[in-house]
């Protein structure tokens, strides 16, 4: 779903520091001997272009009662109707996306939030922290709820769950499990009515920094610093896949909703698109310019779109590789984004404190 909080991380951990990857040029791949590498297919590279698929509708930062630090990570309610952003200010915010206003603001974390996700029936918003647990919030997102006082959301459970900060959570399809990451190294499964943990998947080299559920819920993919993506069949005894071809640290994965691609982005720019099924790299795509530290497909699967730390979103077609649009806007790295189920509208959000949703123009 993102690479959001990633490049908060690397001033953390054990003193380690990912900014040196995050600051690498793009290497561009090209080799005959390799899947197909796209580098010089843009389309309207401009934000305002006339032409242009997405249009910049609305900016919420601190003037909107926004976060006053980096947004970290975003998710989208399955009805489209609510925003939920997550930042290194501590807080996560809900926010109206039909009229670009705040709902309300949750703070009952001590230190920021990596990551949030919300289950398919929109009930329950899952966190993570950088305190090492995780939140499980019981939602009510109704029209009567987020137009009058009554509360849209109520602290269930917290959990410790990793070693350190909770890097990424991801809810199953079916909406009974969480998956979360770590720099520990290690995935875990919970239980999401209970929080008891499942299981735990243990095969990486170093930091796990995000994770992400295939559209039927039998597999998750994970990426790491140790430059591979794993691939796990949960009804299968959890047997693992690795995906190799990542010159630098794995930074965030996604799946098509298909299930039949995979995208992964590292810190040197590029996006490699997998068959899930044979582990084959299908294509490289290399235009960032740095970091790529977000991806989501769009609902339809026409649209891949990634946020990196040359502070532009990019849309790409994931079939030919080509760039349809670059938006630009943001000042700071784009650490999130996130298409509305209808796939009308993308939101992005960066470490210069906001979020933008960009509407998408009709044909």
């Amino acid at each position: 779903m993102r690479f959001s909080w990633r490049w908060l991380l690397s001033f953390g951990f054990m003193g380690l520091s990912v900014a040196v990857c995050l600051l690498q040029p793009a290497l561009l791949v090209n080799s005959a001997s390799n899947p197909p590498s796209y580098q010089a297919q843009s389309v309207n590279p401009g934000t305002f272009n006339p032409s242009g698929k997405f249009a910049l509708v609305k900016t919420l930062d601190d003037s909107e009662q926004g976060h006053i630090s980096r947004v970290n990570d975003l998710a989208i309610s399955p009805d489209g109707k609510v925003l939920i952003s997550a930042s290194r200010d501590k807080t996560i915010k809900l926010w109206n996306l039909e009229t670009a206003s705040l709902i309300t603001t949750l703070s009952q974390d001590a230190k920021e939030i990596y990551s949030v996700a919300i289950s398919p029936d929109g009930q329950t918003l899952a966190s993570g922290s950088a305190d090492e647990t995780i939140k499980i919030w019981r939602l009510n997102l109704s029209q009567l709820a987020i137009n009058s006082q009554i509360p849209v959301a109520s602290l269930e459970f917290t959990k410790k769950a990793h070693d350190f900060g909770v890097s990424a959570v991801a809810i199953s399809p079916d909406g009974q499990t969480i998956a979360t990451a770590s720099p520990d190294r290690r995935i875990k499964l919970w239980n999401l009515a209970t929080l008891e943990e499942k299981e735990e998947l243990k095969g990486h080299n170093s930091f796990v920094w995000d994770v992400a559920f295939s559209p039927d819920g039998r597999t998750l993919a994970s990426a790491s610093y140790d430059q591979t993506v794993r691939i796990w069949n949960l009804g299968r005894g959890f047997r693992k896949r690795e995906l190799k071809g990542h010159e630098s640290p794995v930074l965030c994965v996604a799946f098509s909703p298909d299930g039949l691609m995979l995208a992964s982005a590292s810190s040197n720019g590029t996006i490699k698109l997998w068959n899930p099924r044979t582990g084959q790299v299908i294509s490289t795509l290399a235009r960032h310019t740095s970091t790529v530290m977000s991806l989501q497909f769009s609902p339809d699967g026409q649209y891949l779109a990634s946020g990196g730390a040359d502070n532009v979103v990019k849309i790409w077609n994931p079939i030919n590789g080509a760039v349809l649009e670059t938006l630009r806007g943001h000042i700071n790295p784009v650490t999130a984004v996130a298409f509305t189920p209808d796939g009308k509208t993308l939101v992005s959000g960066s470490a210069d404190r906001t979020i933008k949703i960009w509407q998408r123009r009709e044909n």
